[in-house]
């Protein structure tokens, strides 16, 4: 089988914050993608994911300029999406690979956990710990799915070195 290409969206997301006066301020993010491919020589569409996501924002009071969120986002996608990640051909089953038609339908749920912290007016540091369940998934049975559950840890600074004079108010 050919190896994956590069994989990215573009679409729009409508945030709901009509919630923030309960526990947590939840905001409501619903976010459509349309998905593309890349080898950096041709471009091709992919399907369409659609991810609604609801996040919980905390500042602690004991670590000054942080900010602590909780996200949930269930995503179901278009066959062709489902199709590029795990559908069989006929052509390309073995004997521990059967041929295998992938369907459209939910894809799994993505759990997140972000601590961020400004350091200044510029520079911003965070840590993420993200897990993927795939159980109930429409494709749990492709051969193509190894694992029901992935979990990754991720850092980064984030540098702004130009703001708006005029900063907008939340």
């Amino acid at each position: 089988m050919e190896p994956l290409d590069y994989l990215f969206g573009l679409g729009p997301q409508l945030i709901y914050k009509g919630l923030r006066a309960q526990w947590g301020s939840p905001t409501l993010h619903l976010k459509t993608r349309a998905l593309m491919s890349t080898d950096f020589r041709d471009l091709r569409g992919r399907g369409v994911a659609l991810d609604p996501e609801v996040r919980w924002h905390f500042r602690p009071s004991t670590i000054a300029g942080s900010a602590l969120s909780f996200g949930v986002q269930p995503s179901w996608a278009t066959r062709p999406l489902m199709r590029y990640f795990y559908e069989v051909e006929p052509s390309q089953a073995t004997p521990t690979r059967p041929a295998y038609q992938a369907r459209a339908g939910y894809l799994g749920t993505e759990l997140n956990l972000l601590l961020t912290r400004r350091e200044s007016t510029s520079l911003t540091w965070f840590v993420t710990l993200r897990g993927m369940a795939l159980q109930g998934a429409a494709n749990a049975t492709s051969p193509l799915l190894r694992d029901k559950s992935t979990l990754s840890i991720g850092a980064g600074i984030v540098w702004t070195p130009w703001r708006s004079a005029t900063l907008a108010t939340d």
